[in-house]
């Protein structure tokens, strides 16, 4: 939701559990590798590279093509013969993508730069994707590294943006990246995880860098899946330089979701506290992706997916103005709300009491 660049919505199709998804088409292009401006203006030393490219009858390469699609990776695994199948019937029609060997290639020797100027004192991890070894930092940490599932893999805003390429010969953290579409050349990548963009494989709350490392840094979406958000906030402000700016999301109103696990939502008061404490000056703001919006249709498709089709078409059916004219009490008695499976409540519930003994 947060992609800037030219994407298109495309058709749905179905996936091979029958369920429907949205899939997206990016226009793909890949800047020259040298250090001026494009025509229009871009630093080049900073233009992301991009992981993927569109695949085609012409290019198509299985493991790609299936490591791109978090859907096909589940349902056919390493089979060529099915992701080809799926390619040829669907996939070509929707414009889907694939993991790109050459990228993978230049992405390497861009990470070999960069932790070449870290100078870690860790050892090397060595991650298997395509035919290729990837080579990350690997924090000292029992435990590090936990398996690579499919998990996000959004672009920058145009903020986020803006910052890591104020300043090509910068060095800029992005903590909790996830799979990143492009690759930059001067932001470090860390991930519990060695997914091909990540840089450095680290928890939150213990980074293995030098305080004051990074000229500024991004951390979105990602501290309410910390188990001490506290702490990993206090290493985000120790490795960045006196000055530098950080840009970091921190969900409020959301359900429960992510990898790997999800823990602590913060009101924006909590949040803007949090960085105060530790010294730095806070504005805060509601990018449009963080609009109430977003948490309004969440809930309720959350909770629609949770009923049965006869409970699900009268909660579909609802209005605004029949869920406000009517009590909290009067709605408990309703089919759409007594049927709601407790796994679901638990994901969108208004709270959670503890009974707490002690010991």
């Amino acid at each position: 939701m947060r992609d800037e660049g030219d994407v298109q919505k495309l058709r749905r199709s179905p996936d091979s559990r029958g369920t429907q998804r949205w899939w997206t088409r990016r226009r793909l292009t890949e800047p020259a590798d040298n250090h001026r401006n494009d025509p229009v203006g871009h630093d080049l030393r900073t233009a992301p590279v991009p992981i993927f490219e569109l695949a085609t009858a012409e290019n198509l390469e299985p493991s790609g093509y299936a490591f791109a699609n978090p859907d096909l990776q589940t349902a056919f695994g390493d089979d060529s013969k099915a992701l080809r199948k799926h390619f040829n019937e669907f996939g070509i029609h929707e414009g889907r993508r694939q993991l790109a060997r050459q990228t993978l290639e230049r992405v390497e020797r861009y990470r070999r730069e960069k932790l070449e100027r870290l100078a870690l004192d860790v050892p090397t991890y060595e991650a298997h994707i395509l035919g290729m070894v990837l080579r990350m930092a690997l924090a000292r940490d029992s435990r590090l590294p936990l398996s690579a599932v499919p998990i996000s893999d959004h672009e920058y805003d145009g903020q986020c943006a803006g910052l890591v390429d104020s300043s090509p010969d910068g060095l800029f953290l992005d903590l909790g990246a996830g799979f990143r579409p492009t690759y930059r050349r001067n932001v470090v990548n860390v991930e519990i995880a060695a997914f091909p963009t990540t840089d450095v494989i680290a928890f939150a709350d213990e980074l293995p860098f030098e305080s004051a490392t990074f000229d500024g840094g991004v951390c979105l979406a990602v501290l309410e899946h910390v188990p001490d958000p506290w702490r990993a906030a206090a290493e985000l402000v120790r490795v960045t330089k006196l000055g530098g700016t950080l840009l970091v999301d921190w969900p409020f109103l959301q359900p429960v979701h992510g990898y790997p696990h999800h823990y602590f939502n913060a009101t924006e008061q909590a949040a803007r506290e949090t960085f105060e404490k530790l010294g730095a000056q806070v504005v805060t703001s509601i990018p449009p992706f963080l609009h109430p919006i977003f948490t309004l249709r969440w809930i309720l498709d959350e909770w629609q997916r949770g009923l049965e089709p006869a409970d699900r078409e009268a909660f579909t059916r609802l209005t605004v103005s029949g869920i406000l004219d009517r009590t909290e009490e009067q709605h408990l008695e309703a089919p759409w709300a007594t049927h709601l499976p407790e796994d679901v409540q638990r994901t969108i519930s208004a709270g959670t009491r503890l009974v707490v003994t002690k010991r």
